[in-house]
């Protein structure tokens, strides 16, 4: 009986919780870990001159896609990122 207590208070407390709050970061950390990852890669093309400040939110996220991308090749991938970044 007390088991079934303490589970019934436990599904309580983690259902009075809004699920967002449980398991997403706040969005400007997700934007700034999304930021210095396409500032990491374009470094290592090369492309260190970009600021990724500037970029928009869908430019950050196709370069980040297209760094995730194995089945490209380095130079596929350096033209991709640069056509994004010129966009």
């Amino acid at each position: 009986m007390k088991r079934l207590i303490a589970v019934a208070a436990l599904a309580a407390a983690v259902s009075t919780t809004p699920l967002w709050a449980q398991t997403e970061m706040p969005m400007g950390e997700a934007l700034s870990m999304l930021e210095t990852s396409v500032k990491r890669e374009l470094n290592s093309i090369g492309l260190g001159d970009v600021d990724v400040m500037l970029l928009t939110l869908s430019q950050l996220a196709e370069i980040q896609g297209t760094i995730s991308e194995s089945s490209i090749s380095e130079t596929d991938k350096r033209r991709q990122i640069m056509a994004a970044v010129q966009r």
